[in-house]
Parts: C-alpha cells; sequence; structure tokens
C-alpha cells in the first residue's frame, strides 16, 4: 500500500518530521496552563495547572502528541492547549503541505505498529528507527486531505455521542442504586444473615475444555469448561487478585479459587443482591484492613436494608433494563469504532478516493 503511490499523492517518513519533546516540570504549583499528561489527554482526569517554566513546550489543538515513554508508549493522543509533559513528544507540521488533522489520522492508525515495536525493558519507549519505517502517504491537493478528514471526524462525533449516551445511562442507574440502597426506612441487618460466600475450586487454564460452561475468576470470565460447579445463575466475589469485585453469571459456572461463589440463605433475588454487593463497594474491606485478599468474615459484618423480596423484584427489573440500554449504546459503540478503522485504512491509503469538488 505504501510503495505504490497514487497518481496525486506524496509519501514522505514520519521521521522526516521534526518532533520535540516536553520537559519535565520542576516543581507542580498553580498557574495557567494545563500540564499534558497522558492521563489527561487519555482518560480526561482533571488537569494539573502549572506556571510556564523554563524551556516549557507550549501546544495547541492541532498538534499531533506521540508517548514516548512509559508503558504505554506509542499511544497518539490529539493534543489540547498547555504545555507538554516530559513523557511525549509533539510534531511540527507544515500545515501549506499536510493538514495537521489528517496528520493525527495517519499517526493513529500507525499507534499499533508504533506500540509493538517499542524498546527497554524497565521503562518502554518509542524506538526512533521505528520512525523511518513508516510513510506517510497524502494526497498533494489539501482539499482533498480535507474531504477525508471530514469524514473521519463525523464518525468521531457518532462517537463521542454515543459515549456521552452511555455516560448518562451509567449516571441514571447510580443515582437510581443511591436511591434504592441507601436512606431507607427498613431495619438493617448483618450481609451473614442473608447470604454466605463460598469458596470457589481450581481448575488450571491446561484443564479447562474451552467450551460450554463460563469460568469465573476474580475479574470476570477467564475461560470455558464443559462442566460446572454451581448449578444455577449466581453471583461472583472476587477473594484474592481483584479482591471485592462482583460478578453476575446467568447460567451454571466454574469459580475458581480465587473467588467466592454467593448463596442465599433464604428466597432473595439473585440479581438484586448483585447489584446491592457491587454497590456496597467490597473492595473497601480489603483496603480497610490491610490485608491482600477479601476475608469474607468481614464482609458477613456488614449492616444491610432487609428489603421485601416483591421489592428486590422490581428493583432488579429496573436495574437489569438499564443495564440492557447501556449494553446496547456499548455494542454500538464498538460496531462504529470498527467501521472507523476499516475507513481510516481505506481513505488514508487511498484505496478509497474521495470526490472533491
Amino acid at each position: 500500500m505504501i510503495n505504490n503511490i497514487l497518481e496525486g499523492w506524496q509519501k514522505k517518513q514520519l521521521s522526516e518530521f521534526k518532533y520535540i519533546k516536553g520537559k519535565s516540570n520542576p516543581e507542580y504549583c498553580y498557574g495557567d496552563f494545563v500540564y499534558l499528561t497522558p492521563e489527561y489527554l487519555r482518560d480526561g482526569l482533571e488537569p494539573v495547572f502549572v506556571d510556564i517554566f523554563p524551556k516549557a513546550i507550549l501546544t495547541n489543538e492541532i498538534d499531533s502528541i506521540l508517548l514516548w515513554d512509559g508503558s504505554n508508549a506509542g499511544e497518539v493522543f490529539r493534543s489540547k492547549k498547555g504545555i507538554l509533559a516530559s513523557t511525549m513528544v509533539k510534531f511540527e507540521i507544515n500545515q501549506n503541505i499536510i493538514s495537521p488533522n489528517y496528520f493525527y489520522y495517519y499517526l493513529k492508525l500507525q499507534q499499533e505498529k508504533i506500540k509493538s515495536e517499542t524498546r527497554g525493558s524497565g521503562i518502554p519507549h518509542v524506538d526512533k528507527s521505528t520512525l523511518s519505517k513508516i510513510n506517510i502517504i497524502y494526497p498533494i491537493n489539501l482539499k482533498e486531505q480535507n474531504k477525508i478528514i471530514e469524514i473521519l471526524q463525523c464518525v468521531d462525533n457518532i462517537l463521542a455521542e454515543t459515549k456521552e449516551f452511555i455516560k448518562k445511562f451509567k449516571n441514571i442507574k447510580q443515582g437510581l442504586m443511591q436511591d434504592f440502597f441507601e436512606g431507607r426506612n427498613n431495619k438493617k441487618v448483618p450481609l451473614g444473615s442473608i447470604v454466605t460466600f463460598e469458596y470457589g475450586t481450581g481448575l488450571l487454564d491446561r484443564d479447562r475444555t474451552g467450551d460450554g460452561y463460563p469460568v469465573y475468576g476474580s475479574n470476570g470470565i477467564i475461560g470455558y469448561h464443559k462442566e460446572f460447579i454451581v448449578d444455577q445463575k449466581g453471583i461472583i466475589i472476587g477473594r484474592k487478585g481483584t479482591a471485592g469485585s462482583v460478578n453476575f453469571s446467568s447460567k451454571p459456572f466454574w469459580p475458581i479459587d480465587t473467588t467466592y461463589y454467593v448463596k442465599l440463605k433464604k428466597k432473595n433475588n439473585f440479581k438484586f443482591f448483585y447489584y446491592y454487593l457491587d454497590f456496597i463497594d467490597l473492595k473497601k474491606l480489603e483496603a480497610s484492613t490491610g490485608v491482600p485478599g477479601l476475608n469474607r468474615n468481614d464482609a458477613y459484618n456488614l449492616l444491610i436494608y432487609d428489603i421485601p423480596t416483591a421489592e428486590q423484584e422490581i428493583i432488579s427489573a429496573i436495574l437489569s433494563n438499564l443495564d440492557y440500554l447501556i449494553d446496547i449504546e456499548k455494542n454500538y459503540f464498538i460496531k462504529i469504532k470498527n467501521i472507523k478503522s476499516g475507513l481510516m485504512f481505506d481513505l488514508l491509503t487511498g484505496k478509497v478516493r474521495v470526490k472533491i469538488d
């Protein structure tokens, strides 16, 4: 795809584009500039504001950022206005030749290749030689570049809207859970009077058949096996590893020895208690004791509201419907993201040409 350049297109090695590495901030003091870290750009964490300092590298919204050092070295970001962190580089682009947005999308297309060729056994870093192996190909006509950008940005807008829908439904769910599980008039009883946490049974990866019933570890499904040890739907609690995590299986399952599975002492709604246990946040128990793993006796002593079974059914139905809507949006997000990946390859390599006026 790179060697056969289309008519009206140009090729340049990524190493030919000048890039500048960010500098360490000598001290974090309150200022007017956002210090651009991977966590801020990737996860949307609260920004850290700093004063400008000697040799600080300023950025704006049109810059393309490459994470140079760290476990995620090779990750590509669209910049924001601020000061570049020392673990990242920004590229300087001649906008008369190539659009900054086109360059960003092309760099994003090459992200996995850059990440796969990082070096360093301690702290991984981008291998400079990789940049000379990557060719940026682009239409010479800026109008054609902009048309490609317009299409990809349209898809990005759909993805952003879908993320907002997911966030909205999650916020509604969290608010309802607080209403359902906090500040009630029902009497409180120890969790251990309603449920028991039973030990899972070890099942090595090599012994699993790979099909049949889900095998659960402390962080969810880790495989499948032809047999099960719990003969109904149920709740799985992380005992070691991701201690306190809560998962739900709608079918018979095999919980391994890093987990507990929940038994109800009387007629209660399993799905309701899945939501209740998730809301309680059992992970806090491990942090409060300082001992690795979740001790079930600590969990048994937690006081919870004794909610009638009929109301459990209603609460479970409401929260399950919200989960259904969230899953629909998540699946749609994945579908659109896959479409975008295909579009990026087709449009940015010239496999599919766009029409321009």
